[in-house]
């Protein structure tokens, strides 16, 4: 039984057909399970094989810094590359830079800092040097992603990753970013030029495979979550004056996830609205203390955990301090990363010998996908993301839940802008309802790196190019970021394709076709109808332009 659907335009043509439709009653469950259900918002990262071309013997040159491969020009930095192209060296087609390997650091978070701002010092000199735009670099870490089994995660290199995968965003085709376990010189060559020559921004090399970062719809979410109703031992809860760690901890409590509840912020029982949600929670049946801590400040929290047993951490907080990566400085760098990575580090080594149930971090999706505008955020959570596959490793609970943006918490404090460029990437903002659902079951999921956002599929669809990342959801799109071609190469067709365009046209028609360009590319980025609401005269700062809206249009336009 059914009925048949003919869909046609208005000229009568045929556009679809459906041979048979059949509906069936919605029951209320059905109907609850958008907003709050886990089951479309919860995403796990697979590594998957990708095939490799036989590279063999290539004319490509390949450079070198600060060390010695076969088969690649070694310099002892990049400013001694880059003066050599100055003076009439062929510039390099590929240039590597690893990351040394810190195992066995004493202060694992203030060497990951340092790590980060090394990486972010040479990527800003990188993107600096002229000589060198045509030319793309390679920063290679050594077992830094959870990418498959195997030794331990490097932790302290983890932040490479997320500050690099915001440098991609805003400048795609420029930078590149491999992890490869201890090799020899001679099959760090061979597996760095697979990796290069598959075509993928980032890869890692396990097993004998280059293997590459995508997202997938997590299995077998349960209808149940995993310790509901329970009500026993202690939870520390960070951030807890914020949106999100006010949220969380009336959830636990409501859920019966915990008997007594230990908030700690910066400011304890003044920070403001703290003592209304110790009163609204003693309500819902649990005990409440409340602790003024830094928590990044192992010395406060020791203090803080003195004689107290818990059962349960979530790490909720954090701080922003965006801006485009030219701007960035090691201060900002450090500023963001400390209540992420230090804090992060210190509920580890001084809860470890304790009997907890859950270790939930949580992270950001800008970690993972790689957010322009939040390098320095994005290292951050990607030491969570590390830390909790590290604990994983160790027989430790936890789990790292990076968040897409949320109705309410830091999200709440974005710009219009800031919320068309989100849409533009498919991210619409997480609900409560389907947020708390997700950390209901992630506990209880073999994961230690979950992704949870709500993801328009159709959005991204639509946009023609769908992140590397993100291309096993969206089928049949063209994917994008594709770094199988130099910079130049693709510049050169995108010239050669305006050119053959405009070389038809009178010097009137040509002029009017590159404003129509320009004014189409930026009512996209500004989220408006057409190039008709742009008035060409304004400046672009007076029709709304900023420094992150401002590189989404340079992008767009090259």
């Amino acid at each position: 039984e059914g009925v048949s659907v003919t869909l046609a335009d208005t000229a009568g043509e045929l556009v679809a057909s459906v041979d048979s439709l059949v509906l069936r009653a919605a029951s209320a469950e059905d109907l609850a399970g958008g907003a709050g259900s886990a089951r479309e918002s919860m995403f796990g990262v697979e590594w998957v094989p990708v095939a490799v071309a036989d590279t063999g013997e290539t004319d490509d040159r390949w450079a070198v810094l600060g060390e010695e491969l076969p088969g690649a020009e070694a310099y002892p930095d990049l400013a001694a590359l880059s003066a050599a192209v100055e003076v009439g060296e062929a510039a390099p087609e590929v240039v590597v830079a690893r990351v040394a390997p810190k195992s066995g650091a004493e202060d694992v978070p203030g060497v990951a800092r340092a790590v980060a701002v090394g990486v972010l010092e040479l990527v800003q000199e990188w993107l600096a040097a002229d000589a060198l735009s045509g030319s793309r670099l390679v920063v290679v870490t050594e077992r830094a992603v959870d990418a498959g089994p195997g030794a331990l995660v490097e932790v302290t290199a983890a932040p490479v990753w997320g500050l690099v995968r915001a440098v991609q965003a805003e400048n795609p085709g420029r930078i590149l970013l491999a992890d490869l376990p201890d090799l020899s010189a001679a099959e760090v060559v061979e597996w760095l030029r697979a990796g290069v020559a598959s075509g993928e921004s980032q890869f890692a090399v396990r097993a004998g495979l280059v293997r590459v970062p995508r997202l997938v719809r997590v299995s077998s979410v349960p209808e149940v979550p995993v310790g509901a109703g329970e009500r026993v031992g202690t939870v520390l809860v960070t951030g807890a004056s914020g949106a999100l760690g006010g949220l969380v901890a009336r959830h636990l409590a409501a859920t019966g996830r915990a008997e007594r509840l230990l908030l700690v912020s910066r400011r304890g029982i003044d920070a403001a609205g703290m003592p209304e949600l110790a009163d609204e929670l003693k309500e819902l049946g649990v005990e409440v203390v409340v602790a003024a801590c830094d928590v990044a400040d192992r010395g406060e929290l020791a203090d803080v955990l003195a004689g107290v047993s818990l059962t349960g951490v979530a790490h909720v907080a954090g701080v922003l301090d965006d801006g485009v990566f030219a701007s960035m400085t090691a201060e900002r760098l450090e500023a963001v990363m400390r209540p992420k990575a230090d804090a992060a580090w210190n509920l580890h080594e001084l809860t470890r010998d304790m009997d907890l149930d859950m270790f939930v971090v949580f992270s950001s999706i800008a970690g993972v996908i790689g957010n322009a505008g939040q390098a320095n955020y994005a290292a951050g959570n990607t030491f969570l993301d590390a830390l909790a596959a590290h604990r994983r490793h160790l027989g430790l609970p936890a789990v790292s839940l990076a968040w897409g943006p949320w109705e309410h918490g830091m999200a709440g404090g974005l710009t219009e802008a800031d919320r068309r460029r989100m849409a533009r990437q498919g991210l619409r903002p997480l609900s409560d309802a389907a947020g708390l659902a997700v950390l209901d079951v992630a506990v209880g999921r073999p994961e230690a790196l979950l992704v949870a956002a709500e993801l328009d599929l159709p959005a991204l669809r639509r946009s023609g190019e769908v992140p590397a990342l993100l291309s096993g959801l969206v089928r049949g799109s063209r994917v994008g970021g594709s770094a199988r071609r130099s910079v130049a190469e693709r510049g050169v067709d995108g010239r050669n394709a305006l050119a053959a365009r405009l070389a038809v046209l009178s010097a009137e028609e040509r002029l009017d076709a590159v404003r129509e360009l320009v004014l189409s590319q930026a009512a996209l980025v500004l989220g408006m109808a057409g190039p008709g609401s742009l008035d060409a005269e304004r400046s672009f700062r007076d029709v709304g332009f900023e420094s992150l809206t401002a590189v989404e249009l340079r992008n767009r336009l090259n």
